[in-house]
This record gives C-alpha cells, sequence and structure tokens, in this order.
C-alpha cells in the first residue's frame, strides 16, 4: 500500500504510479514519476505522434501497486508509456568537497550497502551516473568493493590516444579544456573520470619553511635539501 500518482497524457493515456516509478522523458532519460512536469514529453510505440504530460494528481488513499519485471531489458510500455523497474542512482556525490570527506563518502555508502541494495529484486538491475571527483569517492568505493559486478562505461574528455581530440569540442571551444588542464586533479577526476594520485607526499615540498640557527629562515630555493627531523 503506496501513496500514488495518477498520470494523464494529451491523448488519453491513464497511469497510476508510485513517486519512485521511472518513466523515460525524451531527451532527459528516466525520471521519478513523482518529478514528472505538465507538458514533458512521453514516450510512446508511436514515436511519429508525440504524446505529453497534461496531469500529475496525488492520491491520498493508498491502493494495492504491483512491480512488473521484463527479463533482460527491464523496461516496458504500460498503457502506451514507456517506464522502468531498475534502481537509478544519479550523482550521489555533488562536489570535490564532499567527496574529499571520508565520514560523508562512508555514510553514502553505507546508505548504498543498507538501504539501496536491499531494494534490487532478484534479477534487477542498477544503474548509476554520476562524476567522479576523486579515487575515493563513492564510484571509487564501489569498484573496490564489487568490481566483477559492475560494468564502467566512461565519457572522458580528451581521447586517451593522445590525439588532442575532445568530447563535444565543436560546443566547448579547445580553450575551455586546455585551461581545464591547468588543474591536474580536476582534470584528471572531473573531466577525465580517471581520478590519479599526483603526489606521495602528505606535505609537498613548497609548503615547508626552513629554520638556520645562525641566520632565522631560510628560503626553501637556498635550503638543504637534507635534514634532521
Amino acid at each position: 500500500m503506496r501513496r500514488t500518482y495518477e498520470l494523464r497524457s494529451l491523448m488519453g493515456r491513464n497511469l497510476t504510479l508510485t513517486g519512485r516509478h521511472r518513466v523515460y522523458i525524451p531527451p532527459y532519460g528516466y525520471k521519478a514519476a513523482m518529478n514528472l512536469c505538465r507538458g514533458m514529453e512521453l514516450c510512446t510505440p508511436d514515436q511519429f505522434v508525440p504524446d505529453r504530460v497534461q496531469s500529475l494528481d496525488t492520491s491520498n488513499d493508498p491502493i494495492h501497486v504491483y512491480d512488473l519485471e521484463v527479463e533482460g531489458t527491464h523496461n516496458f510500455f504500460a498503457n502506451g508509456i514507456l517506464i522502468h523497474n531498475c534502481i537509478l542512482l544519479d550523482d550521489p556525490v555533488k562536489s570535490m568537497v564532499e567527496a574529499r570527506s571520508e565520514a560523508r563518502m562512508e555514510e553514502i555508502f553505507d546508505i548504498y550497502r543498507s538501504v539501496v541494495k536491499q531494494r534490487l529484486k532478484p534479477g534487477g538491475i542498477m544503474v548509476v551516473y554520476l562524476t567522479r571527483y576523486g579515487m575515493r569517492d563513492f564510484a571509487g568505493r564501489l569498484i573496490e568493493a564489487e568490481n566483477t559486478r559492475w560494468k564502467q562505461l566512461l565519457f572522458p574528455a580528451e581521447q586517451p590516444d593522445g590525439s588532442c581530440r575532445y568530447l563535444w569540442s565543436e560546443y566547448h571551444g579547445k580553450a575551455v579544456y586546455e585551461e581545464a588542464k591547468e588543474d591536474p586533479e580536476v582534470w584528471w577526476s572531473v573531466w577525465q573520470q580517471q581520478p590519479k594520485q599526483l603526489s606521495n607526499h602528505v606535505f609537498r615540498p613548497e609548503w615547508l619553511m626552513y629554520w638556520d640557527a645562525t641566520s632565522g629562515w631560510v628560503p626553501p630555493e637556498i635550503a638543504p635539501r637534507e635534514a634532521v627531523v
């Protein structure tokens, strides 16, 4: 028994859904029913006659709902509207600042293990689409813990063959990519989707200051290369 949504289309299609049921909205992909808006295009068997959302009403009277599964594809047309029953995780990590928090990453991964995974039915599929922000972000932990269970699809900003061919350069222009390369950490994580350990130093040499008992502070460029700590 769950709260439901009544979807009506301009062409007279009606569908009763829970808020978490996913409906295919071209060109954005699958969206939860609770997030649909009037005027959004619907995917129907006849793509030459487009249909759109006319209204989405909520019902406070819970009714019995049923989950249908289609082997292999996990999507199907219900009353002429394409819907899906897999689990989609959309950008669980929102920024590099969040990804650098060990406590926050552990919290998100715990939610995945204790809540999200438990809702996946036998034979079901799960799709995670996100931006990489570091080696120990959510995707990094997922790959480390369950590598054999996942297929990875990467869209690097620059082709890995060194040809300087960029993804969608006709839109951004090459200058945007060249500027992004100036920050290697952001470039390899956010743009290339392949976070790397760029340094083995916990403390970078340029952060250090040297003290000499005779002359006081010594500029790093003339400081001795060896020191006793």
